[in-house]
């Protein structure tokens, strides 16, 4: 199973609300909460409840017993096929639930990410193996002290803004 992690280049460039959903749809994407699994919720629930029942009814069939017990043999075949039904049946519903949460999770995140791409021109997504270090418009590199000391995310801006890109293209054009 491929674990999904947080790509914090989108972050600078989401407001709060859309980076929450893409922290939760990345969550859900690696493992669904029980609130994303509803048909297995309700299957837990309902064999748990008929199987607490099925409880009481042996207790009163063994406390009506003028025989031993032996009335109260039925109810308990009954309780341990339904405790068994109550294990088995969500189990093969929860294989099949979890994934298209999963699917569906991840689509959501993925067409998330596209739409925060499509928006901004600054973040640059390599897919590219020859090119695996994300491009960082001014350091180049990830260096947070030399990054910090060239102004931060203002010059970054600023870059953006006067359509330089980075720092380098900057230096090399800038008037003197």
């Amino acid at each position: 199973m491929t674990k999904y992690e947080l790509d914090y280049n989108l972050r600078h460039h989401m407001s709060e609300e859309p980076w929450a959903e893409y922290k939760r749809l990345t969550v859900v994407a690696n493992k669904p909460p029980w609130s994303e699994l509803p048909a297995t919720r309700v299957l837990y629930i309902t064999g748990g409840v008929l199987t607490a029942f099925l409880l009481v009814a042996i207790g009163i069939a063994i406390g009506n017993s003028t025989d031993g017990g032996g009335s109260a043999l039925p109810w308990m075949v009954a309780f341990n096929v339904m405790l068994f039904l109550t294990l088995l049946v969500p189990l093969f519903t929860v294989f099949r639930e979890t994934r298209v949460a999963r699917e569906r999770a991840l689509a959501q995140r993925d067409a998330l990410a596209r739409t925060v791409e499509l928006k901004s021109p600054g973040v640059r997504r390599s897919y590219d193996y020859e090119d695996p270090m994300p491009h960082y418009p001014v350091t180049g590199k990830y260096n947070p002290s030399l990054y910090m000391a060239r102004g931060g995310p203002a010059t970054a801006q600023w870059l953006r803004d006067t359509g330089y890109g980075d720092w380098e293209t900057y230096e090399a054009n800038k008037p003197d």
